[in-house]
């Protein structure tokens, strides 16, 4: 089992190598001496945990080649962090970057998008449809399902689901208020919800309580 681990783990640390240069291979050459740095470390603590699996499974003496190897590790990334700070910083906005090519909305009208998107939720309140869908909210907007998941992500930092909950949740609370003798489920559907289990458990995880019990303390 144990060398069964330490295969394992060699796999994923080839990984992370492998990932790392080919970040490290698209970004702009200002950008590059810091991450090379970062590679470096990362192979030498590679080749560490190599030393010290020879020890331990095969029984090769290398405890003082661990030893250095740690005291260098240890110092070089304090020269490190001291003299490129930055460095990881730059190597998250790299990732981003290259995630950002990939993207399925790039070249598209954000901006509008994101407007026509609001206008359809709180002018025309097209949250209200109980068949309302990813899809067919796309084609409201006249893009990609795939293209609204990744608007919703990006611009909204919410999928789909809890997009829409957010505002049917905002007006259920305002009518549980507002209307203190309408029953709570009339609202849920006026809403567009078409569950009653769907809709208690929206309501519970974006206000942390019941319907009833919401209401109850608003009123007293």
């Amino acid at each position: 089992m144990s060398q069964i681990c330490v295969v394992w783990t060699m796999v994923f640390a080839g990984i992370v190598i492998f990932r790392t240069v080919r970040i490290l291979g698209s970004m702009k050459r200002e950008k590059r001496k810091p991450i090379r740095f970062a590679l470096v470390f990362i192979l030498a603590a590679f080749f560490l945990y190599g030393l010290d699996t020879l020890d331990r499974y095969f029984k090769i003496d290398t405890k003082d080649e661990v030893v250095s190897f740690s005291t260098i590790l240890i110092v070089g990334f304090f020269i490190l962090s001291n003299r490129y700070s930055f460095f990881l910083k730059v190597f998250t906005e790299e990732a981003k970057r290259i995630k950002y090519e990939n993207s399925c909305i790039r070249g598209l009208d954000v901006e509008n998008l994101v407007r026509h998107l609001k206008k359809l939720m709180e002018i025309d309140k097209l949250y209200r449809n109980e068949e309302l869908s990813l899809a067919s909210l796309a084609d409201e907007l006249s893009i990609s399902p795939h293209q609204l998941s990744e608007l919703l992500n990006t611009q909204c930092r919410k999928r789909f689901n809890e997009y829409i909950n957010q505002y049917r949740i905002a007006e259920i609370q305002t009518r549980l208020i507002e209307e203190p003798d309408q029953p709570v489920l009339n609202l849920a559907f006026d809403a567009g919800y078409d569950s009653s289990s769907t809709f208690y458990t929206a309501f519970r995880k974006i206000t942390g309580q019941t319907p009833t019990v919401y209401r109850k303390k608003r009123l007293q």
